[in-house]
C-alpha cells in the first residue's frame, strides 16, 4: 500500500501543536515574573523565542486558564480613565506550573535520547542482508 500524503504530516502544522500544548506553561510561566496584560505574553513569547513560538490568537488559552483557577484577572484603571485586564498566578496555577514544568522535562529528555540513540545508530547496519 503507497502512503497517502496527511496535511498533518506537514511540519508547520506539527511545529502548531507544538506550540499549542505549550502555550499554557509559557503564559503562566510568565506570569510568574509578574502580572501582565495578554498583548505583553504575546509580544514577550514571540520577541523572546525570536519568533519561533508565535500565537495568533492566545485568549482561548487564557479562558481555559482563568476559567480553571490558574491565572486571576485583575482590572487596572489607566490614566484616561480606560480601565485594562492584567493577568496574574494564582497559587493553584503556580503548583499546575511546576507540574507541567516537570512533564515536559521528562518528555522533551527522552526526545534528546532517542536522537542521540538515533545519530549514534544510523550508520550502524549491523547484520542486516540488504
Amino acid at each position: 500500500m503507497a502512503y497517502k500524503y496527511n496535511s498533518s504530516d506537514d511540519p508547520a502544522t506539527s511545529i502548531s501543536g507544538i506550540n499549542k500544548v505549550l502555550l499554557p506553561m509559557f503564559i503562566l510561566a510568565l506570569l510568574e515574573i509578574r502580572p501582565m496584560y495578554v498583548s505583553e505574553i504575546v509580544a514577550i513569547l514571540e520577541e523572546e523565542s525570536e519568533g519561533v513560538f508565535t500565537t495568533s490568537y492566545p485568549y482561548d488559552v487564557v479562558f481555559r486558564l482563568t476559567e480553571n483557577e490558574y491565572m486571576i484577572p485583575v482590572k487596572k484603571a489607566q490614566k484616561d480613565g480606560r480601565r485594562r485586564q492584567l493577568y496574574t498566578i494564582s497559587e493553584k496555577g503556580q503548583v499546575y506550573l511546576k507540574e507541567l514544568k516537570e512533564e515536559y522535562q521528562k518528555y522533551f529528555a527522552g526526545i534528546k535520547l532517542l536522537w542521540n540513540f538515533i545519530e549514534l545508530n544510523k550508520n550502524d547496519v549491523g547484520d542486516i542482508d540488504l
